[in-house]
């Protein structure tokens, strides 16, 4: 497992910096993508991040400042990890940049979770 999130006692969510993800991305990820079966990311790094390499065993994925714009961008048939997201992921966890109202809830559970599951063919229950 690969965490490229840092949390605070508080529960704040920060970013690694950019020098050290760079790093990670140049002359890490692509010696060792074979290897990695969960990965921990930010919304905002987590392009860098996949497009670092293949991750043929990548099978957990849990993304940190999640919304629904991540999902039009990241959850489609165009996005260059639809392999990855359909056929690989198992587990996939999603923690929301905001606190949500009743109301923003049952929109996501309509609009966004629904598509999710159907996007994700190999996620379990």
């Amino acid at each position: 497992s690969l965490n490229f999130v840092l949390t605070t006692l508080t529960d704040d969510i920060l970013s690694i910096s950019d020098p050290i993800l760079d790093r990670f991305c140049k002359n890490i990820l692509p010696r060792i993508h074979y290897n990695v079966k969960s990965l921990i990311l930010n919304s905002f790094s987590m392009e860098r991040i996949l497009l670092a390499g293949d991750y043929p065993n990548l099978t957990e994925l849990k993304i940190y400042n999640f919304n629904e714009k991540i999902c039009l961008l990241y959850f489609t048939v165009e996005t260059p990890f639809r392999h990855i997201f359909q056929q690989q992921i198992t587990e996939l966890i999603l923690v929301f940049e905001n606190d949500y109202n009743e109301e923003s809830c049952e929109y996501y559970t309509t609009n966004v979770y629904e598509f999710i599951l159907k996007f994700f063919e190999n996620l379990e229950h």
